[in-house]
């Protein structure tokens, strides 16, 4: 699996993210949009095959 950002995020939220979506990958359908929650960020993106590109986080949730 390899995690591309279209976004600027730091290393050490990078590796957050690449745990949270770890865990779930295998629930990921290909071409599926997906959230995971982490560390109280929704993380938003989309798997393509092999490829899980994360395109936004939202860091309030309502």
């Amino acid at each position: 699996m390899m995690i591309t950002y279209k976004i600027n995020v730091t290393d050490g939220l990078k590796r957050e993210i690449e745990q949270a979506i770890e865990d779930k990958v295998d629930e990921i359908a290909d071409g599926e949009q997906f959230t995971v929650i982490c560390g109280g960020k929704a993380i938003c993106g989309t798997r393509s095959g092999d490829i899980v590109v994360i395109e936004r986080i939202v860091e309030k949730i309502l």
